[in-house]
């Protein structure tokens, strides 16, 4: 965890970092894969799941993207819009989550 937060300051990345120790997250949210991005809104205090999945349609080559899943979502829900794809598929390595197995 240590390394990965080094790596986000040194990457100037602008988002949350989040050890998940205790796997209370991985089991509330139903994480599978990592990289798997959760993006949450808060209405009335309570946080809500507005998309889950993969970051864009490509995960070997940058250039070939033609869809940003998180960048599509966190902007549909600036302009107070919800997603129009809410769940897509993550690839990545498996958790290993033992609350949900």
């Amino acid at each position: 965890f240590k390394k990965m937060k080094k790596r986000a300051k040194e990457q100037k990345l602008n988002y949350p970092y989040l050890d998940d120790g205790t796997q209370k997250i991985c089991a509330k949210y139903g994480a599978l894969k990592t990289p798997e991005v959760f993006v949450l809104s808060k209405t009335d205090g309570k946080l809500i799941l507005e998309y889950k999945g993969g970051v864009d349609n490509n995960v070997l080559y940058e250039e070939k993207v033609t869809e940003h899943f998180v960048d599509d979502a966190v902007t549909a829900l600036l302009k107070g819009d919800k997603p129009t794809k809410t769940i897509t598929k993550a690839h990545g390595c498996r958790i290993a989550c033992k609350v949900l197995y």
